[in-house]
């Protein structure tokens, strides 16, 4: 009984301490090299490794270790391929006190082969998710193991599969956070250069960079065709002088569907223009591309060749992302460009005024069932309110079941002018990375937070309320930044709620965690945003517009629509106000239902 006792004890002690190994290090295979190490010895097995399957059939062996304690070359390594499969194949540890007489595996090839003998593989799965397995073997002795061996693997397996698990997630958030980072750090680059030759080259070069692509090229829409900006790589002047059909191109079909595209396999698609490989001396293996988006329109294409081993998801995303911020910065150095043309002083804040009108969305969006509206009236020539309409119809957003949805939003930076106006620009640029990455509205307005904390440093900060809609259920996720509460309509009651904030502004304190809430639209209900623009303007008597007469002239407009009752709201903040006196910038936007 004490030999038992002691050797319990022992196990326990086995068992302990490979959990705190588990636990100490995200180096999964540095952590598995010393557990089967120390397994080998606490079992009386002569070997051990940890394997995995491919989608292919064939086996990895990541590690592997002797009772001597020395690491051996997995290239060396053969085990039994019968008892690996069975082990994957039924989530069940296998134990075999002598495979060459076991009924089992006898006949097996590797089994006879390898004269193995005494034999315990156990699966490592978390939750449903097969990881692998850990196989031991002795093939100098039978029955070296026991149901003993197989509850102490299993109970150490368990552990490790966990173990493989949380370091596979905080790789996964680490590479989003990379992702991020890049992401923010290339927008940042762009959209600081306003010289458009130098721009462009500098939006290839990141791109090619990020991507690993020997070979890049930027093309602009001029009518019909896609002509070359900018060409990176080899054979690249000879690239540049020619242009390609739109509707002859895998370029051209990205123009005209308005979607990325990857193709690994380019000479064997329908679509893709040899003329520019047989008259340059290129050969294209493997493209993937992008369009320039703006306002609705496609303004050019982005394309990267033959990245070793081709394009796959990750890239296309990442791809989407920058030619996303890339398509706002071409955008803006093209405005400043002719802005600039036309002189300085009052025309650099005409310019600014047209950029930033420029970043505004142009029309609301067109959804069936739906009506919005906005209007967007600024003090000066230039304004810190600003609003968005956001599609967020890409797979990784799984807010609604993968369903498409968009995010609305509407923002007041703290100050007024020109600092307002390039601050408003900054933020926006960031939201919308940030909203395509994220996978819910609070993850990605504390993201947004966190990056214009790090960069603010003049003291901004932002009141922002966001929110995205399902528009096939009606359901809408928000968080409202320390923005004016937006008032919800609820026709079948014929009153009006306050949502109330869920955070502080933007750009305050680095690492606050916003929270957000829910709620369903219903038929003819409708939400109302505005700045505090509305509420707080003035009269000649220095009487605030206030809460209580925007709620009365939304009651009083309940049954319009949504272009009408946000002109009917900005008519009455001027009527209210001095005469051709606007202290605040205005910025009001509607959505409602209609069923």
């Amino acid at each position: 009984m004490s030999d038992l006792s002691a050797n319990s004890g022992k196990r326990f002690e086995l068992l302990y301490r490979t959990s705190q190994v588990f636990n100490s290090s995200i180096n999964i295979l540095e952590v598995f090299d010393l557990v089967i190490g120390e397994v080998i010895q606490a079992i009386g097995a002569q070997r051990g490794f940890l394997v995995t399957r491919s989608p292919d059939g064939s086996f990895l062996i990541p590690v592997a270790r002797s009772i001597a304690g020395e690491k051996i070359d997995p290239t060396t390594i053969t085990v039994s391929k019968s008892v690996v499969n069975q082990a994957i194949d039924t989530s069940e540890p296998v134990l075999s006190a002598d495979a060459l007489t076991d009924t089992r595996f006898r006949e097996k090839l590797s089994i006879t082969n390898l004269k193995l003998k005494s034999i315990l593989c156990v699966p490592l799965k978390c939750r449903e998710d097969l990881k692998g397995v850990i196989y031991v073997e002795n093939n100098l002795e039978e029955a070296v193991f026991s149901q003993r061996e197989v509850e102490l693997l299993t109970a150490i397996a368990a552990n490790a599969a966990v173990a493989i698990d949380n370091a596979n997630n905080f790789s996964k958030l680490q590479e989003q956070l990379q992702t991020i980072n890049l992401l923010y750090d290339i927008n940042a680059d762009l959209t600081s250069r306003l010289d458009l030759d130098q721009l462009l080259t500098v939006t290839l070069e990141r791109v090619q960079q990020a991507l690993q692509a020997p070979a890049a090229s930027l093309l602009a829409v001029e009518g019909d065709n896609l002509v070359f900006q900018v060409a990176l790589g080899e054979k690249s002047d000879q690239i540049k002088p020619f242009q390609i059909p739109i509707d002859q191109s895998i370029a051209g079909w990205v123009v005209q569907n308005r979607q990325g595209l990857i193709v690994n396999d380019a000479q064997k698609d329908a679509r893709f223009f040899q003329t520019t490989d047989s008259e340059s001396g290129f050969t294209t293996e493997s493209i993937i591309a992008a369009p320039l988006l703006t306002h609705n329109s496609v303004i050019g294409v982005i394309e990267l060749f033959n990245k070793v081993g081709g394009f796959d998801h990750n890239d296309l995303e990442l791809l989407t992302a920058i030619a996303a911020s890339a398509a706002i910065a071409i955008e803006n150095a093209r405005l400043y460009q002719a802005a600039v043309e036309q002189g300085r002083m009052e025309r650099e804040l005409q310019m600014a005024l047209s950029v930033q009108t420029g970043l505004l969305p142009q029309g609301a969006p067109q959804l069936k069932g739906w009506d919005f509206a906005a209007q967007w009236n600024p003090a000066r020539q230039v304004s810190g309110d600003f609003y968005d309409f956001i599609r967020l119809d890409e797979a990784s957003h799984t807010l609604f079941g993968n369903q498409p949805s968009w995010g609305f939003l509407i923002a007041d930076v703290t100050d007024k002018g020109m600092p307002a106006a390039l601050f408003m620009a900054f933020t926006r640029s960031i939201i919308r990375a940030c909203m395509h990455q994220a996978s819910s509205p609070a993850e990605g307005i504390t993201l947004t937070n966190s990056l214009i904390c790090e960069e603010s440093s003049r003291g901004l900060f932002v009141t922002m309320f966001y929110g995205q809609l399902n528009p096939s259920t009606g359901d809408i996720v928000y968080v409202n930044a320390g923005h004016n509460p937006p008032l919800l309509y609820r026709s079948a009651t014929k009153t009006l709620e306050r949502l109330m904030p869920t955070g502080i502004p933007v750009g305050i304190v680095e690492d606050f965690k916003y929270q957000q809430h829910r709620l369903v639209l219903g038929n003819d209900d409708y939400l109302i945003c505005y700045t505090d623009g509305v509420t707080e303007a003035i009269n000649p008597s220095e009487e605030e517009f206030g809460m209580q007469r925007l709620e009365e002239i939304v009651i009083a407009n309940s049954h319009v629509s949504a272009n009408v009752l946000a002109a009917t709201v900005a008519q009455a903040v001027i009527d209210f106000s001095p005469p051709g006196k606007q202290f605040d910038d205005v910025t009001i936007m509607v959505l409602k239902r209609i069923i």
